[in-house]
């Protein structure tokens, strides 16, 4: 008996459906099989990314290396500069001597001329006058009222006077002569020392030519190492994430739940209110340290030459020729020497934590340890102080954070010459 087509229909139709599922265990495989492509995947971006670390690290490192190099460069020409301003300051001395000892011999031929010429004209009167009186003879001895030794020892009398006044006259002659040569000589020599202070003058510009141009380079290589640094940071950002990826990933793969990050408890410290006397109490109320133009401000500050973000610790006043630096307030002095990137740079301790910091000074008169007194000298500073000459940096700290200085001292006594970054 044939069965129906209906009835085949019937039943093989479950039986295709049954057999178009397919088992559980292929779909775990292929899961199973495309997390695992997605892993070998990110394993090889980690590896390239690692990869871009370790090259970028490497050039941090050299642009270092660079800048160290070229720090010690510029500390070495910053020496250089200041011996020759201490030689030229010498020269200086000595020339300034040549020309006083000069300007007094002038005077002193002025005077040996003018009595030259004195003596000259009393001894021309007394030779008309011993002319006049001719020898002695018959006639001078009746009509003279004077016997005939007095006449004879009046006129043995003229005669040594008239030899006394030739001999003075030879010795001014002479005088003038010694006179003469030792002004030509004293000449010769501030000759020869304009000579010398010309050559050190040029030899000064060309550190200064020399210390602008590794100061350039130095601000490129800072401005490299901080687009190394910033790249290297991205990419540890990246090779972060995408180890979290990988994480998540290999826990998908064991078929674990997703684990919820951990939080971590967070410690605030107070910072303690600061004892309002003594150097608080004269807070806005102070003096700069020098008095002039503010070129760079504190905080976020961008670098025109490099077009770059930095944050400044305190600000850049550009001072008068060399100007005097005064301390802000009494303390006593903890750091008085060269520092690194700063030239030379003194720190005062003001009590209560208080530091003041002064840098690129041309020069230092107080050490380490001595006391000093509100508004008290304590160093110097010309026009081309600093490794980038940019004038007295100039900083407030409480601790070891740093403080706006402008709102420590009295702005009236400085010139904004610089906008505040918002």
């Amino acid at each position: 008996m044939r069965t129906p087509p209906s009835r085949i229909v019937f039943w093989l139709l479950p039986l295709l459906l049954l057999l178009s599922i397919p088992p559980a265990g292929q779909n775990v495989l292929a899961a199973t099989k495309n997390i695992e492509a997605q892993i070998q995947k990110e394993k090889k971006n980690i590896e390239r990314i690692e990869a871009g670390i370790k090259g970028h690290q490497q050039k941090l490192h050299r642009s270092e290396d660079e800048e160290h190099d070229l720090l010690a460069d510029l500390d070495t020409i910053e020496t250089n500069l200041q011996q020759q301003r201490s030689k030229i300051g010498g020269l200086q001395t000595d020339l300034n001597h040549h020309e006083d000892t000069i300007h007094s011999l002038q005077e002193e031929m002025g005077k040996v001329n003018a009595a030259k010429e004195g003596l000259k004209g009393h001894l021309e009167k007394r030779l008309a006058s011993f002319y006049r009186m001719g020898s002695i003879g018959y006639m001078n001895v009746i009509f003279s009222t004077s016997s005939l030794p007095d006449l004879l020892n009046f006129q043995e009398y003229f005669r040594l006077l008239l030899h006394h006044d030739h001999q003075m006259i030879g010795q001014f002659r002479e005088k003038i002569v010694d006179l003469t040569k030792r002004r030509a000589n004293l000449q010769q020599e501030k000759t020869e020392l304009l000579g010398v202070i010309v050559e050190i003058k040029e030899q000064e510009q060309r550190l200064a030519e020399t210390r602008q141009k590794r100061a350039a380079l130095l601000g490129r290589v800072q401005t490299e190492k901080k687009l190394y640094q910033r790249a290297l940071h991205e990419m540890e950002e990246a090779a972060g994430k995408l180890s979290t990826t990988m994480a998540q990933l290999e826990k998908a793969d064991d078929a674990a739940a997703a684990v919820s990050p951990r939080q971590e408890a967070v410690k605030k410290t107070k910072a303690a209110a600061p004892d309002k006397t003594n150097i608080l109490a004269r807070k806005g109320q102070l003096s700069p340290p020098v008095t002039g133009t503010v070129t760079s401000l504190f905080g976020r500050q961008t670098k025109k030459q490099f077009g770059i973000t930095s944050f400044g610790n305190g600000i850049d006043i550009k001072p008068e020729p060399n100007a005097k630096i005064l301390a802000v307030y009494g303390g006593r002095v903890v750091f008085a020497d060269n520092l690194r990137g700063y030239g030379k740079t003194m720190i005062i301790d003001h009590g209560q934590q208080y530091y003041s910091l002064v840098s690129r000074a041309s020069r230092l008169l107080k050490n380490k340890g001595d006391l000093v007194k509100e508004g008290e000298i304590i160093g110097s500073i010309d026009e081309a102080s600093g490794l980038l000459g940019e004038g007295l940096h100039f900083e407030i700290r409480h601790g070891t954070k740093a403080e706006n200085p402008l709102r420590w001292v009295n702005n009236a006594m400085l010139t904004l010459g610089a906008n505040e970054d918002k």
